[in-house]
């Protein structure tokens, strides 16, 4: 799916349904979670999850709606629902998108390594049954762990407003814990 294709229509509608202004906040990715405990695997876990959030402004009230339903009509019905919310809500001088910003770049951020999604799960779960090892040998009084824990995963993000701003950037994330 164009995630910026669907946002620029999220924002079109809002606007199409009244409002003033709007934004969308879109991001979807993958995580996976190994872990471990009393030197056994205990979960393997794999999660692909995508969503958005859709704010319309109108007369400086603000509507928010989150939605994961990604059909046309999903899309349609969040916008709408947006606008429709922000007519409830107190008038704010401070409600409103933020300037424009033209020397921002998502990517001089570098939040991505693609290496990380190569991991292997054997890998995860042999670094997860040493890192338990090495707890319990480090001194004999050590006889109970709650476990330990390789969490990975990547992130898309896109935001996009009525003022025709748009960014994108990806950012991923591992570590490993113990306890």
């Amino acid at each position: 799916m164009d995630l910026i294709r669907f946002g620029q229509e999220i924002v079109g509608e809002a606007l199409a349904n009244g409002a003033d202004e709007a934004d969308v906040f879109l991001q979807g990715g993958r995580e996976s979670e190994i872990t471990t405990r009393m030197k056994k695997v205990e979960n393997i876990k794999e999660a692909i999850s995508e969503g958005y959030g859709i704010r319309a402004f109108k007369n400086k009230q603000l509507g928010f709606c989150f939605s994961s339903d990604f059909s046309s009509t999903g899309m349609k019905e969040a916008a709408r629902r947006a606008v429709v919310l922000s007519k409830e809500t107190t008038s704010d001088q401070f409600n409103g998108l933020p300037e424009q910003d033209g020397d921002f770049n998502p990517d001089d951020l570098d939040l991505f390594d693609p290496k990380i999604r190569k991991i292997s799960t054997e890998w995860k779960i042999e670094a997860c049954l040493a890192m338990e090892r090495a707890m319990f040998d480090y001194d004999k009084r050590v006889t109970n762990s709650e476990g330990a824990g390789f969490y990975d995963g990547e992130t898309t993000t896109v935001i996009i407003n009525s003022l025709g701003q748009s960014y994108s950037y990806k950012s991923s994330y591992c570590y490993l814990v113990c306890k």
